[in-house]
């Protein structure tokens, strides 16, 4: 599993073997994993550590899953998507537990590395519990969406003012891709 961060303290390899890991201190410690899909096979040590249902570690290797809570047995599954400044969308899995939080995505997630890097806010995050980390990733999921959505309002402003003053095909070309865009974040929002 990579990114590991365990009881406030972050490690930045990679680690071998979860259940080694995690075994003795699950009951009484909060710990938030983050993998993707490099480390797959992970999810099954994962899945028998945590007492996972199949189904769950089977929506989580899905991608293009709609978005979605579902409360399991003792632990949530939330299907979110990530949209940061390059205009991508990223499906994130969360599972969510007592004194658990894992978080499942195929890259990389900017504002998620850049929390790791913020380790005040992180401390501060795990000292209330994992609860609090996980708003404190779903609430930059939504920050995000803020910035990019501006951006395309500010490029339609732009192209609307060319389509008036010296209308050409590439400016409804450029406007047909950013509907095609703004209908898959409508799906996700």
């Amino acid at each position: 599993v990579k990114d590991v961060i365990k009881n406030l303290n972050i490690e930045n390899e990679v680690v071998g073997d979860v259940e080694k890991q995690y075994s003795e201190t699950l009951k009484d410690s909060k710990d938030y994993i983050q993998t993707n899909e490099e480390f797959k096979e992970e999810l099954g040590k994962i899945k028998q550590l945590f007492n996972l249902n199949s189904q769950t570690v089977e929506d989580l290797s899905i991608s293009k899953e709609r978005p979605k809570t579902e409360h399991i047995g003792d632990y949530t599954l939330l299907i979110a998507y990530d949209l940061s400044s390059d205009e991508n969308l990223r499906e994130v899995c969360f599972l969510f537990g007592k004194n658990f939080l894992i978080s499942y995505h195929k890259e990389k997630i900017p504002s998620f590395e850049k929390f790791k890097n913020e380790h005040n806010r992180l401390t501060y995050s795990f000292k209330l519990g994992v609860d609090f980390v996980l708003h404190e990733l779903v609430q930059r999921i939504s920050d995000d969406y803020f910035s990019v959505l501006e951006k395309i309002e500010y490029e339609l402003d732009e192209l609307e003012n060319k389509a008036l003053k010296d209308p050409k095909p590439y400016v409804l070309e450029r406007l047909f891709k950013i509907k095609r865009k703004l209908l898959k974040i409508r799906k996700v929002i």
